[in-house]
This record gives C-alpha cells, structure tokens and sequence, in this order.
C-alpha cells in the first residue's frame, strides 16, 4: 500500500509492488486516468494495458451467438437473395477448424454457394453440387465476382447444342432456368401456373431506373404463333415493355407476323424491337438479344479478400 505518482492506493492495495510498478510504467503499461484538459484524474484508478496478441483467449464453445445474418447492405458478406443463405463467417469457422489449407470441402447440396465461398477463401479445394441451375448460376455469378480472375469446372450445364436439346428433353424445367440465366435473366424457381412466364430480366430504364422484362421458354419442337401471342398477352396483362421468346428452332413466318406487331421501343440507349426471338444456336455463338443494358437479377456478391498464406493451388468443380 502505496502512493504512485500522485494516485492513491485502492482499497486493498495495489497488485504490484513497488519494483515491478516502477518497471511497468518504464515500459509504458501503466494507464493513467486524466482529466478532459488532460490533468491527472486521481479519483480513478491506474490501470495496466494488456494487448490482444499477448492473450491465449478461450476456447470457443458451442454456443455461437458472434456471427449475425447476412445483410443486404454488407459491404463483406452481402445478401444475394437467396432464400437460405447462410452467413460465410459461419462457414468459414467451421471449415477452418476442422481442415487444413488444400484438403477438399465437399457441400453435396450447396444452394447459394457459402460452403464453396468460404472455403475458396480458405484456401481448401472444393465441389459443391445442387440440382437446381438456379443454385448453379448464382453460384457461378458469386465465385466471379467474388474472386476475379477464378477459375472452376461446371459440370452437367449443357456445353453445346446437343447437350441443350439433351436437358430440353429430360427436364424442361430445369431448361428454362438455364436458359433465362443465358440471357442475362432470373428465372422461375416453381413449375407449373406461369401463365407464360418463365423468367425475367432486368434493365436500364430512362432516368437511371430498373425495369423489368419477361421471358418465355419453350423447350418443345413445336412452336406456334399462338404461343407467341401467348406472350403478347403475358406483357399487356402486367405491363412489360420487353419480351424475349426463347426456343430451339427458328421461328416461322406466322411467329415474326406477331412479333412484330409489337412496337419499336424508343429509349436513350436506342430502339429496341419490343418481342424478340432466342435461339439455342444463337446463344452458343454468344448471340444476345438486342435490349438496353442489362442488370444483374440477383445483388452483386462482395470482392473476397484472400490471405496468401491460405492459397495453394486450390481446386474447384461445381456440378
């Protein structure tokens, strides 16, 4: 029990004795409470200043209640509207502490792709797989985005126009939701009742707005000018500007007739024919539809940053 400095002793002294005081405070680990005009405050007590790296910390428990949700505003770890996404600092805790740089992460069933994020991240290997091309072209979105420059095996998404034909035949569904990821779109994730909608797009409007246009998707051989007309109506009834008709073949005299009975849109990025015509063939010569500038249907996933130390060589598949 001491006086130090001008400070007096706390009720049960201090911890230190004098020797070791004076040693601390040459070191500089001695906090000293002042004033707002910076004069000493000797109401309070001195403190000594502890630094996280000289901390062994605690052993993390079971209960993690550190890692909140994703935020649609996160400039780390965005929101990209998926239904059961997952937060990647929570992912990445789990990888981390049950792999090692370059060991493979496998997620058979990986939705928007955390598991994979974080694991690239990570530097581990990974191959994530869903059956969904929703799921696939998200995850394709994020990775780029995330990673520039990344590179990664898709497999089971048609490569050519055979294998298009091939998904058109055995699951149409899941056609149409390739397809309106080709063209720059989002599509439907429930079959049945579309009314003849099967996906959307979105675009640069006049004024710096998003609009949105449709997209219907026929995966049969036979197509008519009522289907097209078909989608004429799908416009009108909710006030679409744009209609893009995507099949497998070229469209007939009768389909161009009803396509183009529909107007030339005037914007100020030019005229654009308000119907048009996708085929298979022009989307694998990397054809696209003649429209205003498109946005991207889901948010924009954050630029990961990586630790050198953490990359290996890693390598990625999707399926």
């Amino acid at each position: 029990m001491y006086e130090w400095k001008g400070y007096s002793y706390p009720q049960k002294g201090w911890r230190y004795e004098r020797q070791t005081m004076q040693r601390l405070h040459d070191e500089g680990r001695l906090y000293y409470p002042t004033r707002q005009d910076g004069s000493p405050d000797f109401s309070k007590r001195i403190a000594l200043k502890r630094y996280l790296d000289e901390q062994e910390g605690s052993i993390v428990t079971n209960v993690w209640t550190d890692i909140g949700p994703v935020q649609a505003t996160s400039k780390v770890d965005r929101a990209l509207g998926y239904p059961t996404q997952k937060p990647r600092p929570l992912l990445e805790r789990i990888i981390a502490a049950s792999s090692n740089p370059g060991d493979i992460v496998l997620d058979p069933f990986c939705g928007c792709g955390t598991a994979v994020d974080a694991a690239q991240k990570l530097g581990r290997n990974w191959i994530g797989i869903d059956v969904t091309h929703i799921a696939i072209g998200m995850i394709e979105n994020r990775m780029r985005e995330g990673y520039p420059g990344i590179e990664f095996d898709v497999h089971g998404v048609p490569k050519d126009l055979a294998s298009a034909e091939k998904l058109a035949a055995e699951d149409p569904h899941q056609f149409q939701q390739w397809v309106s990821w080709q063209v720059g779109g989002f599509p439907r994730d429930k079959k049945g009742g579309d009314k003849g909608v099967d996906g959307w797009f979105n675009y640069l409007a006049e004024g710096g707005k998003i609009e949105t246009g449709v997209i219907s998707v026929k995966a049969g051989d036979i197509v008519n000018p009522t289907m097209v007309r078909d989608l004429g109506r799908a416009m009108e009834r909710d006030g679409f500007r744009f209609g893009l008709f995507v099949m497998k073949s070229m469209p007939t005299k009768g389909m161009r007739g009803e396509a183009d009975s529909h107007p030339l849109i005037e914007t100020e990025f030019g005229r654009f024919p308000a119907m048009q015509f996708v085929t298979l063939a022009e989307l694998f010569l990397g054809l696209k539809p003649k429209l205003p500038p498109l946005i991207s249907p889901v948010k924009k996933a954050s630029r990961v940053e990586t630790r050198a130390s953490h990359q290996k060589g890693a390598q990625a598949a999707l399926l």
